[in-house]
């Protein structure tokens, strides 16, 4: 929230559309990727998806990063398979894969504008701890900084930075984000 007052009567504000994780992520929890189901887009292109998502999550988690066809063995994804892929047994998977986080998710397409949409699953409390969606549209290079602000915005939402500039006509306002004092105008 960023608003401006003068003594306390607001002048204005703005509210950022930020959906939180309900549990800020361990700091040492591992994760995998598990699976991103392919709707209506082709094989070439869905493995691009995943292989531009894998990246992405192994530059944000680093060795926290567990690859998927690292460890997981067949009976493991024969279980997943079987179960049909709900919560439950996904949280069973993630146990048995051994790691603590386990994100799926859904790829889809509308000509050539392709949608992702992901998912956190604590594999100790079953809970999904977030759920973020974006969509793509372009080369490569035009995908690869919305799937970047799509994993941040998953894994921690706080690893977003960004810039304001507040301009108002009046001198001696009080500038607030978050209900934190952060100047006087002019800044």
């Amino acid at each position: 929230m960023i608003g401006l007052a003068m003594g306390v009567a607001s002048v204005g504000a703005f509210d950022a559309m930020a959906v939180p994780l309900r549990q800020k992520p361990a700091a040492k929890a591992s994760y995998l990727l598990w699976d991103v189901a392919p709707l209506g887009i082709d094989a070439t292109t869905a493995s691009l998806l995943v292989e531009l998502l894998s990246s992405e999550l192994l530059r944000v988690l680093g060795g926290r990063f567990v690859q998927a066809d690292s460890g997981i063995d067949a009976s493991t994804r024969s279980m997943v398979a079987a179960c049909g892929g709900t919560n439950e047994c996904l949280t069973e998977a993630g146990l048995a894969a051994g790691v603590d986080r386990l994100i799926v998710g859904v790829a889809s397409s509308v000509g050539t504008l392709y949608n992702l949409r992901l998912k956190i699953i604590d594999t100790r409390s079953g809970e999904v701890l977030s759920t973020q969606q974006t969509s793509l549209q372009g080369d490569r290079s035009l995908m690869l900084p919305a799937l970047q602000q799509l994993v941040l915005k998953l894994i921690d939402p706080t690893l977003l930075s960004g810039r304001l500039v507040v301009d108002v006509p009046m001198d001696g306002v009080t500038v607030q984000v978050d209900g934190l004092v952060v100047g006087t105008t002019p800044l």
